[in-house]
């Protein structure tokens, strides 16, 4: 099991990053890495449903699925959108609170915290200009 975490972890910064560096030509860096966590955490909750619906059919391999922690701290670290249209878009996980509550909550503080940066910034940069 933790062979398969490390595996999902990589591929999830192998895709993160490289959808951030091709969005780093359009979008300032943060920006785009922001929306490379987020497409890659989709696309992680977008294969755990596959995966979850091939263990479910009779005589099928099973596929490894994504542990839950995973899924939850990209959230966490960022990924919060991409948390909220995998729980929502593909119905996957939506009955367990913690994902359907907890990823709601951490996309809430990253729209609280996203606010108040670009509110922040042109304060903070006035302060250095003399």
């Amino acid at each position: 099991m933790p062979g398969t975490f490390l595996v999902f972890l990589l591929a999830t910064i192998a895709v993160g990053t490289a959808s951030g560096l091709g969005l780093s030509r359009v979008l300032p860096p943060v920006a785009a890495a922001v929306v490379g966590l987020n497409l890659a955490t989709f696309a992680l909750y977008a294969y755990d449903k596959v995966a979850s619906r091939l263990a479910r059919k009779p005589g099928s391999t099973k596929p490894p699925r994504v542990p839950e922690p995973l899924l939850l701290g990209l959230a966490v670290l960022g990924g919060g959108i991409g948390g909220i249209f995998g729980i929502f878009a593909l119905r996957h996980k939506t009955t367990k609170p913690r994902f359907r509550e907890g990823v709601t909550i951490v996309v809430l503080v990253e729209i609280g915290l996203a606010a108040f940066s670009v509110w922040a910034y042109p304060i903070a940069s006035g302060l250095f200009d003399k």
